[in-house]
């Protein structure tokens, strides 16, 4: 794995808070960020970045946000503080309303 520091980073602006594990679909890796810029965990951004770990080339692909996900109990969640999924289950944490 290459470790690069925040400082060297070409990019600053795909640099956010990571929200989770890098995780893997079809062969294609996954990492994820918050979007911090107005709140915290204001949502999350899905990158696909490559097999060598070159952040710098990462592509943003989705950005995940408490209005496209809907609970069980009909509710939606304010803020997304992290994502991951590992063998079929995803996990998302978040704050919510009461």
């Amino acid at each position: 794995m290459k470790i690069i520091r925040v400082d060297e980073y070409r990019d600053k602006k795909k640099i956010n808070r990571p929200a989770g594990s890098l995780f893997s679909v079809d062969g294609e890796i996954y990492r994820v960020a918050q979007k911090c810029s107005r709140a915290y965990g204001e949502s999350i951004f899905v990158y696909k970045t490559s097999k060598n770990f070159d952040f710098i080339k990462d592509k943003k692909v989705a950005e995940l946000t408490g209005q496209s996900i809907v609970l069980s109990d009909g509710r939606k969640p304010i803020l997304l503080h992290t994502y991951s999924q590992a063998g079929g289950i995803e996990v998302i944490d978040y704050r919510c309303s009461l």
